[in-house]
């Protein structure tokens, strides 16, 4: 199969179906035809620096490089998308334009993104003790309505709690257990020898 190249907007540079970006016209001190060596963005996707013919220097993402000469101007509210999920393969078989959402689901199908749970999501509000209160508050009776008061968030959070919608890797103690641990605590702070002796 043969690599074929096209020119890049703007830019004495052309990219490849492949994935590859070289040098179209001489310039000073480099020659028409060099494969430009991408480094790594922010994010993890290769990217390289062109030059303009005004000499001003921009970064640009191998795979939008592509995509726009290949797959034609990224449409309004679409990104890139590596069907793969392999940021460096930039064949232009590998690329599609997506919606942002769509992009975020295909990371998660293929396992690229993890969604934190618990208190590792930075937007919990509560934490696993608070969990465990909760669902204990619950089994002794208490309304939901008031639960979530005290807790600060919606009454409905509180129902997916309760039913193990939300929160399902947090095993709820019972009332039994959690008085035999306060009764495991009494007994080794009573253990422990005072420090006035």
């Amino acid at each position: 199969m043969t690599e074929v190249w096209r020119k890049i907007d703007g830019y004495p540079y052309q990219v490849s179906d492949m994935g590859r970006v070289r040098r179209s016209e001489p310039g000073r001190g480099t020659r028409a035809g060099r494969i430009l060596r991408p480094g790594l963005g922010g994010k993890g996707y290769p990217q390289v620096i062109l030059h303009d013919y005004a000499g001003d220097r921009r970064k640009h993402y191998v795979h939008r490089l592509v995509a726009k000469a290949f797959i034609g101007p990224c449409p309004a509210g679409k990104q890139v998308n590596h069907k793969d999920g392999v940021k460096a393969d930039n064949c232009v078989e590998n690329l599609e334009y997506v919606t942002p959402s769509k992009n975020v689901r295909h990371a998660f199908r293929l396992s690229l993104r993890k969604n934190p749970r618990g208190e590792q999501n930075p937007r919990s509000k509560l934490t696993e003790a608070d969990v465990q209160s909760i669902r204990l508050a619950h089994s002794r009776g208490e309304m939901q309505k008031s639960i979530a008061e005290r807790y600060g968030v919606v009454g409905s959070c509180i129902s997916e709690i309760v039913s193990k919608k939300r929160w399902k890797h947090v095993i709820s103690l019972t009332a039994l257990e959690i008085r035999h641990e306060r009764r495991a605590a009494r007994l080794r702070n009573d253990q422990q020898p005072s420090q006035s002796e």
